[in-house]
């Protein structure tokens, strides 16, 4: 008992001296955050995200808007599955996700 509590102020102490920092935001969330501020009047056509996907070689299923970045589902030639999250301004790809255990749904008209 007596050495237990000579120990509790060593270990108070010691949780003193290394402050605790906020978990850093998962690194796909850190991605969204360049996607972050743009103004939707400068997003331009949905249309231009769709020839995109199309010229990397891509059947567009869904575009959608999601965390400020366009998301679009596509599937590739072998019928992969993946998601896209797009700048909406740039149009740089943020972030490619494959999507394994999802089929490849009918593209979209």
């Amino acid at each position: 008992m007596k050495r237990t509590m000579m120990l509790l102020p060593l270990l108070v102490g010691s949780t003193l001296a290394f402050p605790t920092y906020a978990d850093p935001l998962h690194p796909e969330e850190e991605q969204f955050q360049l996607c972050r501020g743009a103004s939707i009047k400068d997003w331009g056509d949905p249309k231009e995200i769709e020839q995109q996907i199309q010229d990397m070689g891509y059947t567009l299923i869904d575009l959608r808007i999601e965390k400020g970045c366009w998301e679009a589902k596509a599937f590739d030639a072998q019928k992969e599955v993946y998601e896209f999250y797009i700048h909406p301004v740039s149009k740089e790809v943020i972030l490619r996700k494959h999507k394994v255990d999802e089929p490849a749904d009918k593209p979209k008209e």
